[in-house]
């Protein structure tokens, strides 16, 4: 990647794979707010968190934070925010992906009422392969292809960019994410049975690591399996601490 990154880059420990039952196994549990008394009056004041995103990824990495939150969805064309001289392929994936990221916290900052405190969350990710950026697959011979090329030595590369927004204070503070998963040779019939299903042709790169026909063959793992989801948890509990008070 270039070395001029637009903010820290926030690398996780090399470890090897999680269980991909991660998310499917784990229920965070939540209890409700009070309604009533000092601590209500408190936490009435406290900032609230949206997503912005309609993501699954993005929601199960929240939901296993266990913070509350609820979910917006921005309406920007992603493909027009370009950086550089505008080939999406070579861009820098750290510059692009924050400002896409930024994008969508400029699309939806307007719909919040500035005097009750928010926290809105926006991300974006990008898979590099080569020194190129892959966008969603085109059909199922393109994920057969993708896959074919994430080895046990060259791996799949995920950088995700978050942008935590302070809706009534303006604070914005934002990190940029790497995370690296290298794979077993997959067969051909898993690649058809995941194209069946349909997730796979919605995500950068044409891979996926949360579905139970992908586990036997995900090797180790650079970085947190949730950067590679879609939004890099230590990464977003930081922003979040530091934009105003989630923690």
């Amino acid at each position: 990647f270039s070395s001029e990154t637009p903010h820290s880059i926030t690398r996780g420990s090399s470890e090897e794979a999680e269980n991909w039952l991660y998310f499917s196994t784990t229920i965070p549990y939540k209890t409700g707010p009070p309604s009533h008394g000092p601590t209500a009056a408190l936490m009435s004041s406290a900032p609230s968190i949206v997503l912005g995103s309609s993501s699954r990824g993005r929601k199960m990495v929240m939901d296993a934070m266990g913070v509350e939150y609820t979910t917006m969805s921005p309406d920007i064309d992603e493909k027009a925010v370009t950086v550089g001289m505008g080939d999406r392929a070579s861009s820098d994936p750290a510059a692009l992906t924050l400002k896409i990221a930024l994008a969508k916290a400029a699309a939806l900052r307007g719909k919040f009422d500035s005097t009750r405190p928010v926290l809105l969350v926006t991300s974006d990710q990008v898979c590099v392969f080569d020194g190129k950026i892959r966008e969603k697959p085109e059909n199922e011979e393109e994920v057969y292809r993708f896959f074919s090329d994430y080895t046990e030595t060259a791996p799949a590369t995920t950088v995700a960019s978050v942008v935590v927004t302070n809706t009534k204070s303006g604070k914005q503070v934002h990190g940029t994410d790497v995370a690296k998963q290298y794979f077993k040779p997959v067969p051909r019939e898993v690649v058809e049975a995941l194209v069946a299903k349909g997730d796979i042709m919605y995500c950068c790169g044409g891979f996926i690591v949360d579905d139970p026909l992908v586990g036997p063959y995900l090797h180790r793992r650079e970085g947190e399996y949730e950067s590679i989801i879609g939004l890099p948890k230590s990464l977003t509990k930081r922003l979040l601490a530091e934009a105003g008070g989630a923690s």
